[in-house]
């Protein structure tokens, strides 16, 4: 996801007055050092405050075509073997596993257990410093960001459903409907012969 649409994202998230305010501190951000830190600083508090929640929001409502052409490359059993991952499995990969074990028919249980298997990614990355500084240099809380905590799920299948009515709406809105769902759950579960 671009840095611009991840700031449209948040701009449109933020209160009415916040907004304004980031505009004229925008504008003046032109002329002034001053005004672009606090006009980055609006950015980068609700960035902090909304977490990996916010960014799958953002996700959610901006990749929509991207999200179902990974699935259907899933759904095509000509794609088998298939690996699915990203630096720590928790975000993109995350995101793309919800959705699937969703159609897969997991329970919110389940599928919460299993994103939370990623929360000890970075501890066995052997860099994981080199990931905190780089995070810190564009301000960005790593405690926040380097984890895969439950309520960061639970919050997009939320997000998910209030906005969207379903997963499966959601799915449909971008072109994976019943249909592929159908072979997605052909190729991954499990047959009464296996």
């Amino acid at each position: 996801m671009s840095e611009s649409l991840i700031k449209k994202g948040v701009f449109f998230r933020l209160r009415k007055r916040i907004r304004f305010k980031a505009v004229g501190l925008y504008l003046l951000s032109l002329f002034s050092r001053r005004a672009e830190k606090k006009v980055r600083g609006i950015f980068i508090n609700k960035i902090n405050g909304g977490g990996l929640s916010l960014l799958n929001e953002l996700v959610v409502d901006t990749s929509g075509v991207e999200i179902v052409e990974v699935l259907k490359l899933l759904a095509d059993e000509n794609n088998y073997p298939v690996g699915i991952y990203c630096t720590a499995g928790k975000d993109r990969t995350g995101l793309i596993t919800m959705l699937t074990l969703s159609v897969l028919g997991a329970t919110d249980e389940e599928i919460v257990a299993d994103y939370v298997l990623s929360d000890a990614a970075y501890k066995d990355i052997n860099d994981k410093k080199a990931m905190v500084l780089s995070l810190k240099q564009v301000d960005v809380d790593p405690d926040t960001f380097l984890r895969a905590k439950p309520e960061v799920i639970i919050a997009t299948m939320e997000y998910i459903r209030s906005s969207y009515g379903s997963i499966d709406a959601y799915l449909d809105k971008f072109g994976f409907d019943e249909v592929w769902r159908q072979k997605l759950r052909k190729n991954l579960l499990p047959t009464k012969e296996q």
